[in-house]
């Protein structure tokens, strides 16, 4: 087996046995740069929902205003008839 196989394979060893930072509980993982990305994105869907949220709440508040500006327009009509 070449040396720098041989190296990244021992290291491989090293690492599962003796787990993440030497620590052998098999149940901690360091999730490193990956786990900080996802949850950043899991953040960002967060900010992302509440962003459509409160957009369909203004698309809401929308339809209600132009309801009633359509129904005082037609009092009004009646009243210049």
């Amino acid at each position: 087996m070449p040396d720098m196989i041989r190296d990244r394979s021992s290291e491989f060893h090293a690492c599962c046995k003796g787990g993440v930072g030497g620590n052998k509980d098999s149940s901690v993982i360091d999730l490193g740069m990956g786990g900080q990305q996802q949850l950043m994105m899991q953040s960002n869907n967060a900010t992302t929902m509440e962003y459509i949220e409160s957009r369909g709440q203004a698309i809401d508040t929308i339809e209600s205003t132009n309801a009633e500006l359509r129904q005082i327009s037609s009092q009004f009509t009646q009243i210049l008839d």
